[in-house]
């Protein structure tokens, strides 16, 4: 995800100079599953050169998500593994999930989501999810949504989450064509 990230990154910054006939770049980050993942890193590795996103059974909060793939039980809720202290986590941890998640990679990727969570500019966003996606719940974004809304940050052009029923860890039909009316709509003027 950050190797990806970065990757993009050089793309937003060297591509104008390939591209020396446009003046003007609309920079829209789109991702699938791990593409997701990558998007919601990308507003804070390339401050201001994002326009919009659009993401697809990503999640805004690895820490949460890694962990509870991890299976530890720490008896809190999914939503505050992301803060919990990672010294309180290993006292619950088993060895192998110590090894699978050792202090290194937790402090890696509990920063990357703390710039998604404090750093993230307002920028349109359409955000897609299926209902029972048991991989990527639909329940991190929806949690990051709320939160950042409690601090009134819903962003300049507003957030449209659409979680589709029926529907599991995939980018279905329907959340292709939320994404192009969105965008159709974004550039309507």
């Amino acid at each position: 995800i950050s190797g990806a990230a970065q990757d993009f990154k050089l793309l937003l910054d060297y591509l104008p100079a390939y591209l020396p006939q446009f003046s003007r770049f609309h920079n829209i980050m789109m991702g699938v599953s791990l593409g997701g993942h990558t998007a919601w890193k990308m507003p804070a590795l390339a401050h201001g050169q994002i326009e919009a996103l659009a993401i697809v059974v990503g999640c805004p909060s690895l820490t949460s998500l890694l962990v509870e793939r991890l299976g530890i039980d720490a008896g809190v809720k999914p939503d505050d593994l992301r803060t919990m202290p990672y010294d309180d986590l290993q006292a619950v941890m088993t060895e192998q999930q110590i090894r699978r998640w050792p202090r290194a990679l937790a402090d890696l990727a509990r920063e990357a989501d703390r710039k998604t969570e404090d750093e993230f500019p307002d920028v349109p966003m359409m955000l897609c999810n299926g209902k029972y996606d048991t991989l990527v719940p639909a329940r991190h974004t929806a949690s990051w949504l709320e939160r950042r809304k409690m601090r009134g940050k819903e962003g300049v052009s507003g957030t449209e989450f659409f979680v589709q029923e029926n529907t599991g860890h995939s980018c279905t039909k329907e959340m292709v064509a939320k994404i192009a009316d969105w965008l159709g709509a974004m550039y309507a003027a």
